[in-house]
């Protein structure tokens, strides 16, 4: 609780990294501050709340609150998410980021910034992610901005966000901002947030269908005006 650092590491979090036989189960961190300064040497970076790169653990009943991830260095890899920075299979249930705080400024490439997870890849299994939610708001200056994931090779059912997105490069989903996962991996989801973008954006996931099990509110705005512009169904 009320954790503060500076990081110019490989991977940064509570913990930096965990294998597959790791579990979290009710691990809950609340107030998380951690910076990316202007002056890292380093050219890929993957920060999250709670695991900087996840390979292929599990995480159930976990929550993390008041995060807030701040990045000014000139990247040209960075990936940042709620929870977790990237994630390399694995599972992530019945778990919750609550009003995150991320900004991303003068970054030259982007591996993900997500709301729960920044980047979720696929190793010898998809990335599930089941029963979780988001609430708060991400500023990017790049790309692949999404309100739970940033980029998705896995699964995403069952969950919700209210984040305030905003991505200058586009590729900006109110769940997930960037997938090459079947149209089934994306079901029973909800968007009730705002999308701001210059380029490509979506309620749900803008370069694939996904379907009409996937929600959002009529009254989301994207760029500022009432849009229809979801992949999937409104309510």
């Amino acid at each position: 609780k009320g954790m503060k650092k500076a990081t110019d590491t490989a991977y940064s979090g509570i913990i930096g990294y965990s294998n597959e036989y790791a579990v979290f189960d009710n691990v809950h961190v609340n107030n998380i501050e951690i910076t990316i300064p202007e002056e890292t040497t380093r050219t890929t970076i993957y920060v999250g709340g709670l695991v900087g790169y996840s390979k292929t653990s599990k995480f159930q009943n976990c929550s993390v609150s008041n995060p807030k991830i701040t990045s000014t260095a000139a990247t040209s890899g960075i990936g940042i998410g709620g929870m977790i920075g990237r994630a390399l299979g694995g599972i992530i249930t019945n778990s919750f980021v609550r009003n995150i705080n991320i900004k991303v400024e003068k970054s030259i490439g982007v591996n993900g910034i997500g709301g729960l997870i920044g980047r979720a890849e696929d190793n010898a299994g998809d990335t599930s992610i089941l029963y979780t939610y988001t609430t708060g708001s991400i500023v990017n200056n790049n790309i692949y901005t999404g309100g739970i994931v940033g980029v998705n090779y896995g699964v995403v059912e069952h969950s919700y966000s209210t984040i305030n997105l905003s991505g200058d490069l586009g590729y900006v989903g109110g769940i997930i901002g960037f997938t090459n996962s079947s149209a089934g991996s994306h079901v029973y989801n909800l968007f009730l947030g705002n999308i701001y973008t210059p380029k490509n954006g979506t309620k749900i996931v803008p370069n694939i269908e996904v379907g009409a099990t996937n929600f959002s509110l009529d009254g989301s705005l994207v760029n500022g005006v009432q849009s229809s512009l979801t992949y999937g169904e409104s309510t």
